[in-house]
């Protein structure tokens, strides 16, 4: 099974077609990439989550760092489209819009996997509904 370190090792190997592949998003993989300390098992996660997302956006790179991982069915075999939520089977139903509990305001998305997390602040999503609505 391949780890997030490989997912990185693929894309930082591929750097050369970033401009290419990932327009002006290269710049912020690049940033990304720079600023994870490899150490930090957590902060990989975190990176390559981020990354991952953002080639759904850019099929030719997605394809590229799929071929580069040696998947034949695409980075949607590493990941998969959804993984169970956290805490118990129905507990958070895969789609309900999850928020991060520090700032709700500042990053929403579907949830997708299992102990999504904020990339910002590091912290388990939450149900978007738990928050009051702002008036």
């Amino acid at each position: 099974m391949l780890s997030d370190t490989d997912v990185l090792k693929a894309v930082e190997r591929l750097r050369d077609e970033w401009p290419d592949l990932l327009g002006s998003d290269a710049e912020t993989v690049a940033r990304w990439l720079a600023t994870t300390p490899r150490d930090d098992p957590e902060a990989v996660r975190r990176t390559a989550n981020r990354v991952l997302d953002l080639l759904r956006a850019h099929p030719q790179a997605e394809t590229r760092v799929s071929s580069e991982l040696g998947l034949k069915g695409g980075l949607r075999v590493l990941r998969g489209d959804y993984e169970p939520g956290p805490g118990g089977p129905d507990d958070i139903p895969p789609g309900t819009l999850v928020v991060c509990p520090v700032d709700p305001e500042h990053y929403r998305r579907p949830l997708r996997q299992k102990g999504q997390r904020c990339p910002d602040h590091g912290v388990l999503l939450v149900p978007a509904d738990s928050f009051p609505p702002r008036e």
